[in-house]
């Protein structure tokens, strides 16, 4: 043992003082090893916390924005083709309005739009304009439906429709 600690200047210590001075210097790279492991477990660990804290707030994140989108594009709507306004729901306001304008010989305008409101909502407002009942869903254009529009929906300038029946006219 004597030659193998030569070079550190210990070659005065006795087998046994080398032996444990060996010993504890292996227990003391060993431990020094096992708190460096420790500490890199510990920082694995708080990482794999934040990654996971990291995945909750992007998942939540992702559920307020499609459910933003859904109350965008989910709603009641209320159009007018210059006679008549219908009470309609659809859960793709765009889509609808182009279906309806395509459907429609007349131009129709967006009146207003309660984004995100649900059936019941449509049902509750044809059974409360009854008396004004046209066909259907279309109602005549009285003063007390668009009173009610411009107190409780968001108001629109019929972009969408007249929009959409620009493209088709274009697309002929």
């Amino acid at each position: 043992m004597l030659a193998g600690l030569a070079w550190l200047g210990l070659d005065w210590l006795d087998t046994a003082d080398q032996d444990r001075l060996l010993k504890a210097e292996t227990e003391r790279i060993e431990n020094e090893r096992i708190k460096a492991k420790e500490a890199k477990m510990v920082e694995l660990e708080s990482l794999e916390a934040k990654r996971i804290e990291s995945r909750r707030i992007v998942d939540e994140y992702e559920a307020e924005m499609n459910e933003r989108e859904r109350l965008e594009t989910a709603g009641v709507y209320f159009i007018t083709d210059g006679d008549h306004i219908k009470i309609g729901r659809s859960n793709n306001l765009k889509n609808r309005i182009a279906s309806l304008q395509t459907a429609n010989p007349k131009p129709l305008k967006v009146l207003g739009v309660k984004r995100g409101a649900e059936t019941t909502v449509e049902r509750e407002l044809h059974e409360r304009f009854s008396a004004m009942r046209g066909n259907g869903e279309w109602f005549e254009d009285w003063a007390e439906i668009r009173e009610y529009i411009e107190s409780n929906c968001e108001l629109e300038k019929g972009k969408e429709a007249e929009e959409e029946r620009g493209n088709s006219e274009s697309n002929r």
